[in-house]
């Protein structure tokens, strides 16, 4: 139902949060955190503004290895005032200050936390076949694991067509009518028009120099 209306169809697909278990894959999950923050200082200090990307590895509580990934930008890519920073932290750990992070330089910092599915999983309800939905944020910083998951959903509900097909080379667009057919089209046109014109539109009137003026005055 929805605003009180039925709406049926032969496939549906939603986010996997607004689905109950018993609708989902109930799979191994993983607990991503996340800190944005707006500091003072840059990461990397250098006169010109840049895109800082950096991966600190970390231990996990199990003893396996990870990463954090630390993003910073500046004003220039219109999203903080000049003479500040905006920092981005993905991590498995809860947030905490770096040795490179001065704690003095924190303007504001918002943490939180996403639930995340690990791998490549099937996005297809286990109780009904029509029903698909779409997989929740990755660890990673890439889209790898969810192009694959969108790939297999789209090849499960149309599976005779191409995923994603190659884009067409600027000489293969036509903008508008074929010239070939154009320029025929104009000369069928201009035959047309040709033939449509009377007969005795080019003939000039003669007199012979014989006639009368009875004859003239026919004329």
């Amino acid at each position: 139902m929805v605003e009180k209306k039925r709406v049926s169809c032969d496939k549906f697909i939603a986010n996997e949060g607004y689905l109950s278990p018993d609708l989902k894959s109930m799979e191994e999950s993983e607990t991503i955190y996340r800190n944005i923050s707006v500091v003072k200082d840059s990461v990397i200090q250098t006169d010109t503004e840049k895109i800082s990307s950096i991966s600190i590895p970390l231990q996990l509580k199990d003893g396996s290895g990870s990463f954090a990934f630390v993003q910073e930008v500046g004003h220039g890519a219109a999203i903080c005032p000049k003479g500040l920073y905006v920092r981005h932290t993905t991590s498995k750990l809860p947030y905490e200050p770096f040795k490179f992070e001065s704690t003095n330089s924190f303007i504001w910092s918002l943490q939180f936390s996403i639930e995340g599915r690990l791998g490549s999983t099937s996005n297809q309800s286990p109780k009904y076949s029509n029903l698909f939905y779409t997989s929740g944020p990755a660890f990673e910083l890439d889209y790898d694991v969810n192009i694959d998951n969108v790939k297999k959903m789209f090849q499960n509900i149309y599976p005779e067509d191409e995923f994603l097909p190659r884009a067409p080379d600027p000489e293969e667009i036509i903008l508008g009518d074929d010239p070939t057919e154009s320029s025929d089209q104009e000369k069928n046109d201009e035959g047309t028009i040709e033939s449509n014109q009377p007969s005795n539109f080019h003939q000039k009137d003669t007199v012979d120099e014989n006639s009368t003026e009875d004859d003239l005055s026919k004329l």
